[in-house]
């Protein structure tokens, strides 16, 4: 668990900085490559609906595995709410009561990860 913890605070402190534009450029080529990418995940869904029925999965699991532009459409408004929350999520927020324990094994005990 230190390892996966370690690894995880390495990552974090190697991010850009909070209103990085950087996040606004990946959530807009996320959501692009979704969206043109997507004939080509409606066929691969298509195969594991089929296989899921020949399974002899009950048609609400069929109907939740399958895909379709409505769900493409919920997709990328996450994406869109995503890249709006971005900026306070990823913010740290400076601890102004007492000390407390650090949330995770090499995170500096002044800040708590919201």
């Amino acid at each position: 668990m230190d390892k996966i913890l370690d690894g995880a605070t390495r990552a974090r402190a190697e991010l850009p900085p909070p209103g990085d534009e950087r996040y606004d450029r990946y959530c807009e080529a996320l959501a692009d490559e979704l969206s043109s990418g997507w004939a080509d995940v409606l066929a691969a869904n298509a195969t594991d609906v089929a296989q899921g029925t020949r399974a002899g999965l009950g048609p609400e699991l069929v109907d939740r595995l399958a895909l379709g532009k409505r769900r493409l459409d919920e997709l990328v408004d996450l994406i869109a709410r995503t890249r709006v929350a971005l900026p306070t999520v990823t913010a740290p927020t400076l601890v102004t009561g007492p000390a407390m324990a650090p949330p995770c094994a090499g995170c500096p005990s002044r800040w708590v990860w919201s």
